[in-house]
């Protein structure tokens, strides 16, 4: 078993993963709660999370004036954002790009983000305004709103 399964929030505090999952290792799709005195210092922080995208200048451009992030790397198919929080957005070009469609899974989110703001209504009209999409389907009520950005990635607005 690897070293690094374990950690203050790590793959073993995972539940309701039953069973082995087609394409991973058994270590990670294994469903079993970790006791504290099993855990183990982490060894790697978050340093970047990156979008694949059409165009990644103008994805980039998006998530600028959503944020504030700053233009930190601009190259032919590549863009970062760079905020002071050690993190950096990243949007990469990919030939035949696909659109998630949410809800939906014909093509799968895979993941998204989870943007902090102060209000949601002011916030979600500046996303629209900046060329965001609000799909219909919205399970947050009062408590989070789902958008798309200009490249259909799923995000939310959320507040505290």
């Amino acid at each position: 078993m690897p070293a690094r399964r374990n950690g203050p929030r790590g793959l073993g505090a995972i539940s309701g993963v039953a069973g082995h999952v087609e394409g991973l290792p058994a270590w990670v799709s294994q469903s079993r709660d970790m006791d504290e005195e099993e855990w183990t210092m982490p060894i790697a922080t978050l340093r970047g999370v990156t979008l694949d995208c059409a165009d990644p200048r103008a994805l980039a451009r998006f998530y600028q004036e959503m944020t504030g992030m700053e233009l930190g790397y601009n190259a032919d198919g590549f863009v970062a954002l760079t905020g002071g929080s050690g993190c950096d957005l990243g949007f990469q070009r990919v030939d035949g790009y696909r659109v998630p469609r949410w809800p939906g899974q014909v093509v799968p989110q895979q993941f998204h983000l989870d943007l902090r703001v102060e209000d949601l209504d002011a916030a979600e009209n500046l996303a629209l305004g900046l060329g965001a999409v609000r799909p219909d389907h919205q399970p947050g009520g009062d408590r989070w709103r789902v958008l798309l950005d200009p490249a259909g990635h799923p995000f939310c607005l959320v507040t505290g």
